[in-house]
């Protein structure tokens, strides 16, 4: 059995369920979520974190929810003959050291527990065809989607994704993340438009207001404002129906851009992507990404 902990907004929860994903497939075992991070008095505990939920239900995922007794197998605690049993079975705890991708992490065989945050392809790119279809938003979608979506798919579409929210008001995220500026937009923006003919950009945020007050672009352009923070994978959905992407520093869009399968998609990342430069992300993006 492999069990993931997981932990954060949705993009690491995908992130966290690709890794595992691959390796259950690998191992030919069972994966289960570990989704205790999620308990109100964990996130009272955890001083500076932004509150989060489990949203990986919204998503046609295949795995179980892991219990306690699944997750004690992986601890160190608890009597002789647990960690006997624990030994025996070659359960392993697996923390990830770094953002850098380590092969290293693929090779702990069939029963091992795994924390961290996973984020490189590298980890899961060997099963992106299954991890797509998994992706998909579980039931169908609501009217006023179902018209961005048909939007969207009847245009040249380009997502923009904007992260501000925890970023500017969070003083942790703000200090370790960081915000894309707006220049870092405008030059994306131009780089694409050169790139591709007739784009309509689709912008997603969680600050429409500053948005409207900041984006003006010569290219038909259209705020998304029918999802709340809440459906987030309905927002997820929209992106990867794009063709092409410009992300924000920020797993969310990450996903979004990543899931999208038009042949010839463009994607623009930043290439800082943390504000923490002693943090190596060096492998966090794909390497056909643009990074400006």
């Amino acid at each position: 059995m492999i069990v993931v902990k997981l932990r954060g907004g949705l993009g690491n929860q995908l992130f966290q369920y690709a890794i595992g994903k691959r390796l259950s497939l690998y191992y030919k075992t069972a994966l289960k979520l570990d989704t205790t991070f999620f308990d109100l008095q964990l996130f009272e505990n955890k001083t500076g974190s932004t509150p989060r939920c489990y949203e990986l239900d919204q998503l046609n995922i295949h795995s179980g929810i892991a219990t306690q007794a699944d997750i004690e197998q992986f601890s160190n605690s608890g009597n002789l003959l647990h960690r006997i049993k624990k030994y025996s079975t070659q359960s392993k705890y697996i923390a990830e050291k770094s953002f850098r991708f380590d092969s290293g992490f693929l090779n702990f065989g069939k029963s091992c527990y795994l924390d961290g945050f996973w984020q490189c392809e590298n980890y899961f790119k060997e099963i992106a065809d299954a991890l797509r279809n998994d992706l998909t938003f579980r039931g169908a979608l609501d009217e006023r989607n179902v018209v961005m979506e048909s939007k969207i798919k009847t245009t040249n579409a380009v997502s923009i994704h904007v992260r501000r929210g925890d970023y500017i008001h969070n003083d942790a995220a703000k200090k370790f993340h960081g915000i894309c500026s707006l220049e870092y937009y405008k030059k994306a923006v131009e780089l694409i438009s050169k790139k591709i003919p007739d784009p309509h950009f689709f912008i997603f945020s969680d600050d429409l207001k500053w948005v409207a007050d900041n984006f003006c672009f010569d290219f038909p352009s259209t705020i998304v404002d029918i999802n709340d923070s809440n459906r987030g994978a309905k927002d997820i959905q929209l992106i990867r129906s794009c063709k092409h992407h410009i992300i924000a520093n920020s797993s969310f869009s990450w996903w979004g851009a990543w899931l999208g399968n038009f042949n010839g998609k463009i994607v623009i990342a930043p290439k800082v992507w943390f504000a923490d430069l002693s943090v190596d992300v060096s492998t966090v993006l794909p390497e056909k990404w643009y990074k400006l």
